[in-house]
């Protein structure tokens, strides 16, 4: 059962991966720059909803980030309007698939999807890699109640600028499916990541992830 899951895995993010390539050649447009956190989108040939970046420097060593990111169950803390974050199948520390709820405003329904990621640590370059796609298998079975949704692609890079200094982006493109007039989607694409990611700066400072890093990296975390 793991080799189906896995094979079908590698080809939807070869595919993901084919699609951010093709977006990257399209330009970037600054639509907010808030309290430290700049957020860009771009119009995709073909596409009605665009694809979003958002960028911050957190006053945290590299390797903090990597645990709040990789600490799922946290996510309902700091990411706006989710309420459910819970692993399904884990493959080891860095790979592993998650289900996740977000409660979209009243009259629109609940969006839930089923999330796989995996995540890549360059000493040399100084960088993390964490990559996400959306599955559209039913590992997780679909609720009537729910909204599925089964197109989401992107990644967060995190680059060590110093002594507790990391520049965090978050680069993704998603479609939430059902009914939603394509601005109010993309009204929510740069409302709902600029308060995430001021969330996120002040949940990295959680003592507990300090803690963990240094547990698992050692001398390498400054």
């Amino acid at each position: 059962m793991y080799r189906v899951l896995y094979l079908n895995s590698i080809a939807l993010f070869l595919i993901s991966n084919f699609i951010l390539a093709v977006y990257a050649e399209e330009k970037w447009k600054l639509i907010k720059e808030d309290d430290g956190v700049r957020i860009y989108n771009k119009k995709i040939k073909g596409i009605k909803y665009n694809q979003m970046k958002a960028e911050c420097i957190m006053d945290v060593p590299l390797e903090v980030v990597g645990e709040v990111i990789l600490d799922i169950r946290s996510y309902p803390d700091w990411m706006p309007q989710m309420t459910t974050s819970v692993h399904i199948l884990k493959f080891d520390h860095y790979r592993f698939i998650f289900y996740q709820v977000i409660d979209f405003p009243w009259p629109l329904s609940k969006r839930d999807m089923v999330v796989e990621c995996d995540c890549i640590m360059d000493y040399e370059k100084n960088k993390y890699l964490y990559r996400f796609w959306a599955r559209k298998d039913t590992i997780v079975p679909k609720k009537k109640d729910h909204v599925r949704i089964d197109n989401l692609t992107g990644f967060w890079d995190y680059t060590r600028m110093g002594s507790n200094k990391t520049l965090v982006i978050l680069n993704q493109i998603s479609d939430p499916g059902g009914i939603i007039p394509s601005s109010i989607v993309n009204w929510f694409g740069y409302k709902m990541p600029l308060k995430m990611m001021k969330n996120l700066r002040e949940h990295v400072k959680k003592p507990l992830y300090m803690q963990m890093a240094k547990e698992r990296y050692g001398d390498k975390v400054y």
